[in-house]
């Protein structure tokens, strides 16, 4: 490290190793280090949280009370790296808050008195009684309410202190349009146990079907707002009727391959609160699994023999990439068929031709991924 001096008004007197002296009370010191040295700090002083780093650029999507972006900014000792999303307006959000404070100072007991099924959400009667009598009934959510959002307001101002950018409003499906967000590319994207709300009972086919899509959108959005080797995460619930959403086929649709898949325990999350999502809000954190996906870098090369089964099929599409005159599938369906005439004229086994369509697949997702992240997120068909 090299050391450069200065004081007000005069030339610092330097000694041999760049240090300052006989200079008056109002000087400064600046030291000038390497790049190197600075690396190796930064390094020291990042901050692992299980899968997160205080040196990611963390997007966390459909936050409710704002607890596990807490959990993390206060482990990391900053919240400067993390952008946390809620489909909830912060008008809403703030006045349910507001509203159970008012409830939980005024009364003295509060009866839940039936659970009304609506189009999007279970609510609940609230009765309030004071003095024996009826005070007022409320007909509000119960769940979102009292269980999910009576700290909100207290954790924003904290993530706002630790320098948290809070985000409301942004529909999961939709995000990577976000004003906030188009611009913006992260190490992490994460969903914790991802809902769609309340719409009958949890192994309904329609309802199995609106989680499967919003899981389907988020991957969709959050496969093109990743870094190099930046990874989605979602927590998901393993038994049925969750198992049932098929997440693992869904992120494949959408380009992403399965990196690790992890038993989550909330103890690694001082603080976090989740109720799960659903209207009783009992936590049964053993059976939740933590799913990493990652958008796969483009390969180099595939094996000759893949190159010599399928050389009209690559052929074919360099000599038509961008033209808009030709029929897309049938053109590539015959190039996959001389391939596999090619194959079996040679007398060979068809098992060995399945591993070579195989290799093919996966090349053809490689380099699809790779178009779609550099074209901005835009899907191509």
């Amino acid at each position: 490290m090299y050391g450069l001096a200065g004081c007000r008004g005069q030339q610092p007197a330097l000694s041999h190793g760049g240090i300052r002296k006989d200079c008056d009370s109002s000087s400064f010191i600046l030291s000038i280090v390497s790049v190197e040295t600075l690396m190796a700090k930064q390094e020291q002083t990042e901050v692992w949280v299980k899968h997160y780093c205080s040196s990611h650029n963390i997007l966390l999507v459909g936050e409710g009370d704002f607890s596990f972006c807490l959990s993390l900014a206060q482990s990391f000792g900053s919240a400067s790296n993390i952008v946390a999303s809620s489909l909830d307006s912060y008008g809403s959000l703030l006045s349910l808050s507001l509203c159970f404070r008012f409830l939980t100072e005024n009364f003295m007991n509060i009866y839940l008195v039936e659970l009304v099924y609506q189009t999007s959400s279970f609510f609940t009667r609230l009765l309030v009684l004071s003095d024996g009598k009826v005070s007022a009934v409320y007909f509000i959510p119960v769940d979102v309410l009292i269980k999910k959002y009576k700290q909100a307001k207290s954790n924003w101002e904290k993530l706002e202190f630790l320098g948290a950018s809070l985000l409301h409003g942004v529909d999961a499906t939709k995000m990577r349009l976000h004003n906030d967000l188009r611009m913006q590319k992260f190490d992490r994207i994460i969903f914790n146990f991802p809902h769609a709300g309340f719409h009958g009972k949890e192994d309904m086919k329609h309802v199995i079907k609106m989680h499967s899509n919003l899981v389907n959108g988020f991957f969709n959005n959050a496969s093109c707002m990743l870094r190099v080797n930046g990874e989605v995460h979602v927590n998901h619930k393993t038994k049925p009727p969750f198992s049932h959403w098929n997440i693992e086929e869904i992120a494949q649709q959408n380009s992403l391959v399965l990196i690790e898949c992890v038993d989550f325990h909330i103890e690694d999350y001082p603080g976090y609160n989740n109720k799960r999502g659903d209207a009783d809000g009992d936590s049964q954190w053993l059976q939740a699994n933590c799913y990493a996906y990652g958008v796969p870098q483009p390969i180099v090369h595939v094996r000759d023999e893949c190159y010599r089964i399928f050389s009209e099929y690559f052929n074919h599409a360099t000599e038509t990439f961008g033209r808009i005159d030709y029929n897309v599938s049938y053109s590539v369906h015959e190039a996959l068929k001389l391939g596999f005439d090619k194959y079996m004229a040679e007398g060979r086994n068809s098992n060995g031709y399945l591993w070579i369509l195989e290799e093919l697949h996966h090349l053809t997702i490689l380099r699809l991924a790779w178009l779609r992240n550099m074209l901005g997120g835009d899907r191509l068909y």
